[in-house]
């Protein structure tokens, strides 16, 4: 889950301080940055955002070879099922979002 901090620096000047601290394998992390571009798109050229990336782990005791996808999902989501219906509502908001490809592992 990313964490968004966002600070003006002063209205005046039109700068806008963004940090985000994101794990570059969640899903919900790369809808937030893709929503983030859009709403900064909609400030227009006036204001000057200055983004500093922070990075966060959502599981940093994975071991480093990775393991199996559905042992794993399941242990930390209660149920298979529950993994896989979680994909499906990430994959909603991707489509709604326009990031249609963002979920192509099962």
């Amino acid at each position: 889950m990313a964490c968004w901090s966002v600070n003006a620096k002063t209205y005046a000047m039109n700068a806008l301080n963004i940090e985000i601290y994101s794990d570059l394998i969640c899903p919900w992390c790369y809808i937030g940055k893709r929503r983030m571009e859009a709403g900064l798109k909609l400030l227009g050229e006036e204001f000057m955002p200055e983004i500093v990336w922070r990075p966060f782990q959502l599981n940093p005791g994975m071991p480093v070879a990775g393991m199996n996808r559905k042992v794993y999902r399941t242990k930390k989501f209660g149920s298979w099922d529950r993994s896989l219906s979680l994909d499906a509502e990430i994959s909603a908001v991707a489509r709604l979002s326009e990031l249609n490809s963002i979920m192509t592992r099962s």
